[in-house]
């Protein structure tokens, strides 16, 4: 592990194994789930609440680098569901450079977030088949915070790639946000 990641660690809500139930190649498969804690947004319908402040949850625990990475491997499921909260508001691409090409990663945002430490020539050669950015787009009515138009394109202009799932939320069949 290089000297630089030996000192990072990540805010966990919790950590598990599941079945990955939302759409996508990952859908029905076997995964374990990280979920970190802190989101950006503050919606509604939230049924993870206690991961928006470090408050929210006194359980939550503070994993260093190594020991995270031990954890997943000592688990059976090679798909890593990075979810929160919001996974954007941590740079975890240290995790994914430390894991070999057998594991798959799917990353579960809101699209407030230009997701700044996955660009690059050398990340997406290394990761280009590795990772699916499953992009869930909130909105106004929802979160209390505007869209971020510029993430979900950013979102949006990868669909072609295949790594990129869009799911809208609509609460209401009127909802006059989505139409726009």
């Amino acid at each position: 592990m290089p000297q630089c990641q030996q000192n990072l660690t990540y805010n966990i809500s919790e950590q598990f194994l599941s079945i990955q139930g939302e759409g996508g190649p990952g859908m029905g498969k076997p995964a374990y789930f990280i979920r970190f804690q802190i989101c950006n947004l503050r919606c509604d319908f939230c049924d993870t609440k206690y991961t928006w402040t470090e408050k929210s949850d006194p359980n939550w625990k503070t994993i260093s680098h190594k020991d995270l990475l031990a954890l997943i491997k000592n688990q059976p499921a090679k798909r890593i569901i990075f979810t929160g909260g919001e996974p954007l508001l941590t740079n975890f691409s240290p995790i994914i450079a430390d894991l070999d090409e057998t594991y798959i990663f799917e990353v579960e945002t809101n699209a407030t977030l230009i997701p700044s430490h996955y660009h690059g020539p050398a990340w997406r050669q290394k990761t280009e088949t590795r990772v699916q950015w499953n992009v869930s787009p909130k909105y106004l009515s929802n979160s209390k915070q505007p869209l971020n138009e510029n993430a979900l394109k950013c979102g949006a202009s990868r669909q072609n790639k295949l790594d990129v799932l869009l799911k809208f939320v609509v609460m209401h069949k009127n909802q006059k946000e989505f139409d726009q």
